[in-house]
């Protein structure tokens, strides 16, 4: 079984909340062994380059082998696409699909990591 934490975002992720960003992100590493966390974004109505920056270093310093996956709403889901971060996470519609890709890839090594 693997180990799926879900993190909920709600409101407007900007300027103003950056240290309620940076303290959510953070429990990513707080999650145990090689977790994945699905960050459910669908009740974000806007972001700023904040949570965009945020994400990034939680991206890059996360420990135990986390994967982090989206789960947006169309607006949000824009961005991701514009900024190229849809390049970097997997993006979805709704968290059961995000769990579902989740449980399938659980076991594969990322492409970067292989032989």
């Amino acid at each position: 079984m693997i180990n799926v934490h879900v993190l909920s975002f709600h409101g407007e992720l900007d300027i103003a909340r950056k240290s309620h960003i940076e303290q959510e992100l953070d429990r990513i590493n707080l999650c145990g062994p090689e977790p994945v966390a699905i960050l459910d974004l669908t009740d974000v109505p806007y972001l700023d380059s904040t949570f965009l920056n945020a994400l990034a270093r939680a991206e890059h310093h996360k420990v135990s082998g986390a994967r982090i996956c989206i789960v947006a709403n169309k607006r949000i889901g824009r961005m991701f696409e514009i900024t190229a971060f849809d390049r970097v996470f997997s993006v979805f519609n709704d968290v059961f699909s995000a769990r579902r890709f989740a449980e399938a890839t659980a076991y594969t090594m990322p492409v970067w990591q292989q032989g």
